[in-house]
């Protein structure tokens, strides 16, 4: 039997505490050098340089769960994004918070929109 993954569920992990989340997203980049030189027969040629993981999650607030984390522009906590429950994606021992927004109407939940960098080494689990 073939599973696979939705993408709709899983959490952030920060300051020991785990958000349940209604989306997330992370890129992975890589800034290439460019190491073109005379035996490389008028190709270009490159090797990966530096890596940064970059993205963004939403969340609603549970204003039960005290405290609430340490989620702020500025802000640098460890990350943890999962697939689904138990199923980790991506580990940020350490990532800096860039933005942090909240969405509040009339009618619904208050959301919260943080948007990041990794800072070091970061891992796909």
């Amino acid at each position: 039997m073939e599973r696979f993954i939705t993408g709709k569920s899983g959490s952030i992990h920060v300051d020991g505490k785990t958000i349940d989340v209604t989306d997330w997203s992370l890129t992975d980049e890589s800034d290439w050098q460019e190491t073109t030189h005379s035996g490389s027969e008028g190709f270009y040629t490159d090797i990966p340089g530096t890596m940064k993981a970059s993205g963004s999650f939403t969340a609603s607030y549970n204003m039960d769960d005290s405290p609430i984390p340490a989620l702020a522009a500025g802000s640098i906590v460890a990350l943890t994004l999962d697939y689904e429950t138990n199923v980790p994606a991506m580990n940020l021992p350490k990532a800096g918070i860039d933005s942090f927004e909240v969405t509040s109407e009339a009618k619904g939940v208050i959301n919260f929109t943080c948007n990041f960098h990794s800072i070091g080494v970061y891992t796909w689990a």
